[in-house]
């Protein structure tokens, strides 16, 4: 197993089921990563907007969305109030304006593009300034020793954890 770097996807594509990690070349090293301030939108946009994609940390219980603008994702009638289980990475690649729906952050999804919007989602930004409780942080982006809860800001918690890598090379 490869303790750093990222292989081409067509080498250690998504499988959508736990599995043993497998040997893989790496296709791309980094030296580090940069971590955003958290739950903090103009920071996010300010990076997306001069740096590039943002790895960000989701609360992902939108399996079956298919288009739109997506809202209510720490809101929704199974989850209790107020609570938001972060529990998947994806990419903010980008931001817009839905003339009927509003304002969006565009994330690309790792479940293949038959699903969403060409493997997208767009998530609403009407939450930027919202926070909600995460109380299974190790389910998500903690690390040991895991905290009781954490705070995640914006929809499905996107604001939560963005970061970048630095000193990407080729490898």
């Amino acid at each position: 197993t490869v303790t750093a770097g990222m292989p081409l996807e067509a080498d250690y594509p998504y499988a959508a089921v736990d599995q043993t990690c497998t040997q893989y070349t790496p296709a791309v090293t980094c030296d580090g990563y940069t971590k955003l301030p958290v739950n903090d939108a103009d920071s996010l946009e300010t990076a997306i907007a001069t740096i590039g994609p943002m790895a960000v940390n989701v609360a992902a219980n939108w399996a079956t969305y298919g288009g739109g603008v997506f809202k209510g994702g720490c809101d929704w009638p199974l989850s209790p109030r107020g609570e938001c289980t972060i529990d998947h990475v994806v990419v903010a690649e980008g931001y817009g304006v839905d003339k009927s729906a509003g304002a969006y952050w565009l994330i690309r999804n790792s479940w293949a593009d038959t699903w969403g919007e060409d493997g997208y989602i767009r998530l609403s930004r009407d939450n930027d300034d919202k926070t909600y409780t995460d109380n299974e942080p190790a389910d998500g982006t903690a690390c040991e020793p895991f905290p009781d809860t954490q705070t995640v800001g914006g929809e499905s918690g996107v604001l939560f954890d963005a970061s970048y890598p630095t000193g990407a090379t080729k490898a």
